[in-house]
């Protein structure tokens, strides 16, 4: 998931529960903002983290989350 204003990217989150419980990290709420939200195939969902990481270090956002990403994996993005 990419949380996005109109010209900057505020953050990148996996969400492993139904949307509608996700919760936002607490410093973009501050901003006016809407998700971008991915799908993977139901075999890679334990590549999520590994996912997220690589989209937060192509698209530097403003808030930055350490994910736990501890297999090697290829991600074209």
């Amino acid at each position: 998931m990419i949380i996005k204003t109109i010209d900057r990217v505020v953050a990148v989150d996996v969400c492993r529960e139904e949307l509608g419980k996700y919760k936002p990290p607490l410093r973009a709420r501050v901003f006016s903002f809407y998700y971008e939200i991915g799908k993977v195939s139901e075999g890679d969902t334990k590549y999520l983290e590994c996912i997220a990481n690589q989209l937060q270090d192509k698209l530097n956002p403003y808030i930055k989350k350490q994910f736990n990403c501890n297999q090697e994996v290829t991600i074209l993005l």
